[in-house]
This record gives structure tokens, C-alpha cells and sequence, in this order.
């Protein structure tokens, strides 16, 4: 396992914290996307499932407010009859515990073990394509078979509640927004740090006030970067994240 900073400057206590429980010692070596993958074409190579995985990302409000979130991937455990994956979210003082399976084409995400599944990403991510956040199909109940029945969501705007308006703070993932989500392009993503990502999929989908929501995969990273209510004059929109830390 090893530990990789992407800029020079100083992550939150609670972060740190939680890393070195971890068990990896504190680095200060610029990360890149050009680490080899075993399987490219599997969508876990953009959003990366292996327990242990973490990877922290400084949040930044558009009145200039900042802190920052650590994503970490748990062990594999049950849920409902088969199992998931653990997703832990901890951001400030707060930690929650979520759920993620795969079936090698999409990444769910469940918010709790009874929360209807999110899909975060779908298969192939080549621009132009596109996916439901919340499908009408019941996602893979194990990480090798899709079930067959089906749960009706019906076309869902804005599930989160918050009419498109918010940023992700409250869920374990900062998808918000519109139901369909599709692939602008593939391309490198430059962070503030100073840190590149080739082959990025920069995904997108709607707000009701005409914004728009952006993240960027990077392949072997997952998610390092996502803007909340983009526009033309105001690209940071209301919220920006980007990675600042990982641990592999």
C-alpha cells in the first residue's frame, strides 16, 4: 500500500488522523494517472474498489469556505441476501458507512443497507454515453450476476431532496441533480495543485436553475474532481472538490 499527497500543503487533523490508522506514513510525492491498471476495460478501473482504497478531496464553497472529505473502501460484507462493499464517508466530525456493488459494467451506490441503489457510473465511458442515476432495473446483487426482478423508481428528479440547488455534503457521494447522467468527454484534468490526470471521463448532468453538475473519473483514481452548479460566468459553481491525497 502506499500513500501519495498531490500538493504541498496540509490536509485536515481528522483526515490525517484516520490515515495514519491506516497504517501508511505521511508522504509528500506529486500523484499522476499513469500508474498500470490490471483490467482497463472493467469500470472499477475508474472508481477503484479494492478495500483500503482512500482518497481525501479539499471541498471548496463558492463564499470561500473550505474543508475537506475522505472517501475509503471497506471490506466486502452482507447485504440484504447477498453483499456489498463498504463505503465510508467522513467529512469534519461526521462518519458514515454506505455500500457499493458491481458488476463490472456500473458502480451502485447504496446510502445505507435499505436506501434504494444509486448508479454512479455505467459502462463504456466514451463520450456521448449516458445512464440513469436511478435505474428501473435492480442493480447486481452479488459482484459477478445481475438479478432479474425489477424495482420501479420511476423517472426521479432530484431524489436528494434538494431541487438540484445543493451540494453533496449530506450524502456519501456528491451526485446530486438530475436523474440522467452522460459522458461530455474524455479528457486531462489539471487540478489548482498543479496536478494533471489524463484520460479522465468528465460526466455531467442538470440542475433545475440551468446549472450544471461536472466530475472527473480518472482511471486508477476514481473521482479527483467535481464542480456543484457550473455556468458559464461562474465555472467553480457553488462547490468544488478536488483530490489531495490517496492511499493505493
Amino acid at each position: 500500500m502506499s500513500y501519495r499527497t498531490i500538493r504541498h500543503s496540509s490536509i485536515s487533523l481528522a483526515a490525517v488522523a484516520w490515515l495514519a490508522l491506516a497504517g501508511c506514513s505521511d508522504g509528500d510525492i506529486v500523484g499522476t494517472s499513469n500508474e498500470p491498471a490490471v483490467d482497463t476495460h472493467a469500470i472499477t478501473f475508474y472508481f477503484p474498489v479494492e478495500s483500503g482504497y482512500t482518497s481525501t478531496l479539499e471541498v471548496r464553497e463558492s463564499d470561500g469556505h473550505t474543508s475537506t472529505v475522505t472517501f475509503k473502501v471497506g471490506d466486502e460484507v452482507p447485504l440484504g441476501s447477498s453483499s456489498a462493499v463498504q463505503w465510508f464517508h467522513q467529512e469534519g466530525s461526521g462518519f458514515d458507512t454506505s455500500y457499493i456493488r458491481t458488476n463490472g459494467t456500473a458502480i451502485y451506490l447504496y446510502e445505507t443497507s435499505s436506501s434504494s441503489p444509486e448508479r454512479i457510473l455505467q459502462g463504456p465511458l466514451v463520450q456521448g454515453s449516458s445512464w440513469t442515476r436511478y435505474p428501473t432495473v435492480d442493480p447486481p446483487q452479488d459482484t459477478t450476476t445481475i438479478v432479474t426482478g425489477e424495482t420501479d423508481f420511476g423517472d426521479i428528479i432530484d431524489k436528494d431532496g434538494d431541487n438540484g440547488g445543493g451540494g453533496g455534503a449530506a450524502k456519501s457521494f456528491p451526485t446530486t441533480g438530475s436523474n440522467e447522467m452522460r459522458v461530455e468527454r474524455v479528457e486531462t484534468i489539471l487540478l489548482t495543485s498543479g496536478s494533471s490526470f489524463a484520460g479522465c471521463a468528465k460526466v455531467t448532468n442538470q440542475l433545475s436553475d440551468g446549472s450544471e453538475n461536472q466530475y472527473w473519473f480518472a482511471p486508477g483514481y476514481g473521482l479527483v474532481k467535481y464542480v456543484i452548479g457550473a455556468t458559464e460566468n461562474y465555472p467553480s459553481g457553488r462547490q468544488t472538490g478536488e483530490l489531495v491525497s490517496f492511499i493505493k
